[in-house]
């Protein structure tokens, strides 16, 4: 079974379950803990732990309050646990095997899991960063918006903004904006930018900035535009 560390708040959690007595006997089990000196070795990174008879480490056995496996838990003789570590030395979690009979896994099987960690890692580090940057586009497209007033100069303002697409590839910075100017007017402004990605949005937050600042010297569009 594949357990990975939330990254956020560090707990551990199982995300994938393959076992022959059902997935669904590991959901009612306590999770392995960090903190412990038989899964902290694999969670911390340090290498992989294979073993004919686990039950016979001395790391066996010290998971308060279970002092083993606890209630419920298939058994497990046969142990083989190899940490999933991105390219820069980050570990993420680990692939854990057990089987009830001892001597099932050798170094062939060792082998065999670390090439499947090795890609996971990879693909998980990628969809994280992935992730990373495209909360940070979205962020930077939402602070381009304003925050609308209710009531502008007289003139009740509603406004909805929906994305084209998903995606940092699909944020690009396009903007809008209703600014009270001088003598009772109102400047209604939309920014469009036909590039996509952080560069463009960033670049638009500029304009917008430059537009606003403009307008409310109470200038003509074309004088604010030209500006």
């Amino acid at each position: 079974f594949f357990v990975t560390l939330e990254e956020l708040t560090g707990k551990v959690e199982m995300r994938y379950t393959v076992s022959a007595p059902g997935p669904g006997v590991f959901a009612r089990l306590a999770l392995p803990r960090s903190d412990t000196g038989l899964f902290g070795y694999t969670f911390n990174g340090y290498g992989s732990v294979r073993s004919d008879d686990i039950t016979t480490d001395d790391r066996y056995g010290h998971n308060h309050p279970f002092e083993g496996l606890p209630p419920g838990h298939p058994p497990v003789r046969s142990y083989l646990a190899v940490p999933v570590v991105t390219p820069s030395g980050e570990t993420l979690g680990g692939l854990f095997f057990g089987h009830p009979d001892p001597g099932m896994f050798d170094d062939r099987y060792e082998r065999l899991v670390l090439g499947i960690a090795a890609p996971a890692a990879i693909a998980l580090d990628n969809a994280r960063l992935y992730e990373q940057q495209r909360n940070r586009a979205e962020e930077l497209q939402l602070a381009l918006l304003p925050k609308v007033l209710s009531s502008i100069n007289g003139m009740e303002v509603a406004s909805r903004y929906l994305p084209g697409g998903r995606g940092q590839h699909h944020v690009g910075g396009d903007w809008f904006d209703v600014i009270p100017l001088p003598c009772g007017r109102t400047a209604f402004v939309v920014g469009d930018v036909m590039g996509k990605g952080i560069h463009a949005a960033a670049l638009m937050g500029q304009l917008r900035s430059a537009v606003r600042a403009y307008a409310v010297m109470d200038q003509q569009p074309l004088e604010v535009l030209r500006n």
